[in-house]
């Protein structure tokens, strides 16, 4: 399970449960074993410095064609691959609500058989609200299980 979120910089954590084998994890490139021990579960977490504001500004590396520039300052760009079946209901969906879906919010692009689902998702600040709560205790706002 992990998240990824605002929170005056970008954080992030992923809990990694216990199973067979070792925990590894990447240090410059190279795959290392876990030395911390895994117990039921193994919570990682760490933060990038960076201003609200300036999250989405720069030009994500690596992109699939068509999505240069569609990442918005203050958003979280978020890419979701389906493949067969899935690409086909998505398909589907997007093209019978793309009349109410914001085109510069949500957009699907195929690439053979794969179709990716690329949302742009506000950043916010959690110290502020609209109607005075704090929002220290939400979730992130993006959150992925396994």
């Amino acid at each position: 399970m992990g998240e990824v979120g605002g929170n005056g910089s970008v954080v992030w954590q992923n809990q990694h449960r216990a199973r067979k084998g070792k925990f590894k994890c990447k240090a410059h490139g190279k795959l290392k074993p876990d030395e911390l021990g895994l117990g039921d579960y193994l919570d990682v977490w760490g933060h990038d410095d960076i201003p609200l504001e300036d999250i989405g500004k720069d030009p994500a590396p690596g992109l699939e064609p068509g999505l240069e520039g569609f990442q918005k300052p203050g958003y979280f760009l978020v890419c979701l691959r389906f493949d067969l079946r899935e690409a086909a209901v998505l398909t589907t969906w997007f093209s019978t609500s793309s009349q109410v879906l914001s085109k510069d919010l949500i957009r699907l692009i195929t690439l053979g058989d794969i179709v990716i689902l690329v949302i742009n998702v506000k950043v916010f600040r959690r110290d502020e609200s609209k109607d005075g709560s704090s929002w220290e205790n939400l979730s992130f706002e993006i959150r992925y299980d396994w």
